[in-house]
């Protein structure tokens, strides 16, 4: 892979040039002389090696650079194309090619000297093996260091396998996570009472690599600062998980916190939206749950930005979950109506909600229409049918204050 700790939008043509004479063809980088051609031979060939670059765990393929004999790069070929022309034609060529769909592949052209390189990087799959399926084929392909070569049966059932374990590892991750909050072990200490609102943005790199993520690329930018916090965070520091930032109350007791761990993963919690307060026409604990969906639909955008900006890549898991939620009563409107029927106010029955999981594959994203999943569990777990804040047509409509 070029550069691997520099962000994919920030490659240049003095990366490409760092590779001449220095790096060789390895199992996650492939040089090609020319772009690939559209007759059926080089849709089916460039399908080929993205598809053997996700099933073998990720890499880039450079279209514009030549190689000796040993393949080592030599030389940079400059290509002519319409970069946005370019992209979309080789877009379209996945989406109708491989079985299942490769999620986060991206396509960078860069501009050198006389003309422009096309990168193409390729995310290790979380739901390999793929297949070339183009023009009625079905075949499955992966990579070695001396290039592509077919699955057989036997590398195909470890592949199988192995999506199966990065689900259970990821799920694994979560319930490990969640224990250390309720057990009060979190980076800083957070306020005593109510329910705990986390969610965690996992890039499934994080569980097929074994690289950290310079983190350093999280601060100075004013992006990163605690779950659902509307100024940056005032305090932040680093730890041994990664970095940390956090706000504090009037007692110096942290409201919310979020956790870069070094892998690129992000936790966030939040205790301020489901605060303890015993409303005495209601009769128990409750929460606004339009101001929660508020949340959840439009401030996630600031967390994967900073994600973006340290080099994680798609697609990215969203895993919400809330601790300490039984007795709640999630609120849609007037109080007063509450009021009226507070002996028939539905309360969330259980201590932890582990809401939907969904996955992002690109980082602009539509998150209100993605999070509709999450969104209506959340009402449902309160006694409502479900988000009422969405048109037909799956517009989100923000909820009034």
């Amino acid at each position: 892979m070029i550069a691997p700790t520099v962000p994919f939008a920030d490659i240049t043509e003095v990366h490409l040039r760092a590779l001449l004479g220095q790096v060789g063809e390895a199992r996650d980088l492939d040089y090609k002389r020319h772009l690939p051609t559209s007759t059926p031979e080089g849709k089916r060939e460039f399908l080929k090696d993205v598809s053997s670059l996700a099933n073998a765990g990720g890499g880039d393929l450079v279209y514009g650079v030549d190689e000796d004999e040993n393949g080592v790069a030599s030389a940079l070929v400059p290509q002519q194309f319409n970069p946005d022309e370019e992209r979309l034609r080789w877009e379209e060529v996945l989406l109708r090619g491989v079985d299942p769909r490769i999620p986060g592949v991206r396509l960078r052209p860069i501009d050198v000297t006389a003309g422009r390189v096309l990168l193409v990087r390729v995310p290790r799959s979380w739901n390999a093996p793929h297949a070339v399926t183009f023009s009625g084929g079905f075949r499955f392909y992966s990579r070695h260091s001396t290039g592509v070569y077919e699955l057989d049966v036997t590398e195909l059932r470890s592949a199988f396998l192995a999506g199966s374990a990065l689900a259970d590892r990821i799920r694994d991750f979560r319930t490990e996570r969640l224990g250390l909050i309720v057990a009060d072990q979190t980076p800083v200490p957070l306020q005593e009472g109510g329910a705990r609102i986390v969610v965690h943005l996992v890039p499934l790199e994080a569980f097929t690599t074994t690289s950290e993520i310079n983190l350093n690329g999280a601060d100075g930018s004013g992006l990163f600062q605690p779950l659902f916090s509307d100024l940056a965070g005032a305090y932040s520091r680093w730890n041994l998980d990664g970095t940390v930032t956090y706000d504090l109350d009037q007692e110096g007791i942290a409201m919310q916190y979020a956790q870069l761990f070094r892998n690129g993963i992000f936790e966030g919690v939040d205790t301020w939206l489901m605060q303890t307060r015993e409303h005495a026409d209601l009769g128990g604990p409750a929460a606004s749950g339009n101001e929660i969906e508020t949340y959840l639909a439009s401030r996630l955008a600031n967390p994967l930005q900073v994600l973006q900006r340290i080099g994680a890549s798609v697609p990215v898991v969203i895993l919400v979950s809330i601790v300490g939620a039984r007795g709640f009563m999630l609120l849609a409107g007037d109080n007063a109506y509450y009021s009226r029927r507070r002996h028939g106010i539905p309360r969330v029955d259980r201590d932890t909600l582990l809401l939907p999981d969904v996955t992002i594959e690109t980082f602009d994203a539509d998150l209100p229409r993605l999070m509709r999943p999450v969104l209506d569990a959340l009402w449902q777990a309160g006694g409502w049918p479900g988000s009422q804040n969405f048109a037909p047509d799956g517009t989100w409509n923000p909820p009034r204050a």
